[in-house]
């Protein structure tokens, strides 16, 4: 990547950047070695960032599973990628089928709360704040 990267700006998009973390049936010995793999990676990712003018922007995985009678939805990898990203922007789906919700999780490194959110819809043409 270094030899495609200059002075010039550049957009680096990675979907999904958890995606070789979630093996399924995996023991604690390569459940660790992912792990270990996908902190070198974005270590990596981080390093081009600081070093060039380059935007990164990472997708991750997400998993259901049941808890108290219902479905719940949750990020892969979760700890980690929120530790190597300046900036979170969390989507999620909401009880009205076609609204979503964008939330600024963390931004500059730091933590946010209460961080703004937003609701939009996607259509056939675009997406449309609710």
């Amino acid at each position: 990547m270094e030899n495609l990267l200059g002075d010039q700006p550049a957009l680096i998009v990675i979907d999904s950047i958890t995606t070789l973390y979630r093996v399924d049936s995996v023991g604690p010995r390569e459940a660790l070695i992912h792990n270990r793999e996908l902190n070198r990676q974005l270590a990596y990712l981080a390093d081009l960032a600081a070093r060039y003018n380059v935007t990164i922007i990472l997708t991750g995985q997400v998993h259901s599973h049941p808890e108290g009678g219902f479905w719940t939805t949750e990020p892969v990898a979760d700890r980690t990628l929120q530790h190597w990203a300046k900036l979170v922007l969390r989507l999620r789906q909401t009880k009205e089928m076609d609204v979503r919700e964008a939330k600024l999780e963390k931004l500059h490194g730091r933590d946010m709360e209460d961080g703004p959110r937003a609701l939009f819809r996607i259509d056939e043409t675009s997406i449309r704040d609710t």
